[in-house]
């Protein structure tokens, strides 16, 4: 199902399809300005600080509390950005 087991108005699902959740995802996608990560996990001393300071000088509107970066050692696993239901930057809560 499309995101409705994060996303829940009122016990209902936040989007009606899943085209509607896919078009929402690349509208997100497409305004969303990813820095060259390459260079940095080259790097033997990266770290999540590293990789979030470069999504946030790439992307002024995002805050530091907005934006999570998950690693195990020096391995990138998963970057998390969080919004709200009108697809506004918000506080991740982890």
């Amino acid at each position: 199902k499309h995101m409705c087991c994060s996303v829940l108005i009122a016990g209902t699902c936040a989007f009606r399809t899943a085209e509607e959740y896919l078009n929402t995802i690349d509208k997100l996608y497409e305004k969303l300005n990813i820095p060259n990560l390459k260079p940095l996990l080259a790097d033997p001393r990266v770290d999540q600080y590293k990789i979030k300071k470069a999504f946030l000088e790439k992307n002024p509107k995002l805050r530091a509390n907005q934006i999570v970066v998950y690693m195990k050692g020096k391995e990138l696993v998963d970057i998390k950005i969080c919004y709200d239901m009108k697809l506004n930057y918000t506080t991740c809560y982890r």
